[in-house]
C-alpha cells in the first residue's frame, strides 16, 4: 500500500555531522573555565617579556656588582690559598706578627684618579654623572673601588692598633664612613665560600681554621691597567 505509507510518514533528513549545534548554557560555562588558565598564562608571559625588555633597555639602573665589562678593566683569575690561621705563627703576611706588615698592607693600594670615555660613562649604573677629568687623556674622572676599599680598611687597621688614648678618635668621621662602606660592600658581594673547621677538644666546640682557597682576580693586572689611565688628581684653580 504505497499510497497509505506516503501519506502517513514523512522523510527524515539526516543531520550533517559538521554542523555545529549552539552550546548549551552549561557547556558555555565549561568552555570559559577551560580558557581561564590559558588566558592567565598568556598574561603572565606577556608581563615577563615586557619586564625582560625593560631590564635590558635600562640595564644601567642596576648595581654593577660583579660586572666584568663596566669600564673594560682587565680580568684575570688565579687560585690562591689564604692562611689567616691565628694558631699557626708566621703564616699571615698581613698580621702584626710580620715585622713588615705596614709595607705588606700598603703595597697593593693605588688610590688614584683615572679617566673613562663618554661611552664608558654612559654605562655607569643608576645613570650617575661624574666630573670631567683634567689633563690628558681627555674624558671623565673616576676611581676603582677596590683601591678605596683597601685604603679604608688600612686606615681602620692603623687607627685601631695606634698607641695612645686617642687612637680611635674620628674628628672627620672618616672611620665612620669606612665602616659603613666596607660593611655594605661585604653585604653586596655576599661571599659564599666556606671555611673548614676543627674541633676544640678543651671546650668541645667547633673552631674555624680561617684557611681558604679562592679563585681571585689578579689585582696587579688591574693596578697596571689603571696606571695607563691615570689623570690629574688635583683640580686646577
Amino acid at each position: 500500500m504505497p499510497g497509505v505509507f506516503s501519506k502517513r510518514y514523512s522523510k527524515v533528513e539526516q543531520l550533517d555531522d559538521s554542523a555545529e549545534l549552539p552550546p548549551t548554557e552549561h557547556e558555555a560555562r565549561l568552555r570559559k573555565v577551560n580558557y581561564l588558565p590559558w588566558l592567565l598564562h598568556l598574561v603572565l608571559l606577556a608581563s615577563y617579556s615586557t619586564f625582560v625588555v625593560i631590564a635590558r633597555v635600562k640595564g644601567t639602573s642596576c648595581s654593577p656588582c660583579f660586572s666584568e665589562s663596566l669600564i673594560g678593566a682587565p680580568i684575570a683569575w688565579e687560585e690562591r690559598t689564604f692562611s689567616t690561621n691565628r694558631y699557626i705563627n708566621g703564616s699571615d703576611p698581613y698580621s702584626r706578627e710580620n715585622p713588615n706588615v705596614d709595607s705588606a698592607w700598603a703595597e697593593p693600594i693605588d688610590n688614584i684618579i683615572i679617566v673613562i670615555s663618554e661611552e664608558e660613562k654612559q654605562r655607569l649604573p643608576g645613570e650617575r654623572d661624574t666630573a670631567r677629568a683634567y689633563g690628558e687623556p681627555r674624558g671623565y674622572a673616576v676611581s676603582i673601588e677596590m683601591f678605596h676599599q683597601l685604603h679604608c680598611l688600612n686606615y681602620l687597621r692603623k687607627a685601631y692598633f695606634e698607641d695612645g688614648p686617642d687612637r680611635l678618635s674620628d674628628p672627620e668621621r672618616h672611620a665612620d664612613h669606612c665602616f659603613s662602606y666596607l660593611y655594605q660592600t661585604l653585604l653586596c658581594h655576599a661571599d659564599v665560600g666556606v671555611m673548614t673547621m676543627r674541633v676544640d677538644e678543651e671546650f668541645n666546640i667547633f673552631q674555624p681554621e680561617f684557611n681558604v682557597t679562592k679563585q681571585c682576580r689578579d689585582h696587579k693586572l688591574i693596578r697596571a691597567w689603571q696606571r695607563s689611565r691615570k689623570s690629574e688628581f688635583q683640580v686646577p684653580p
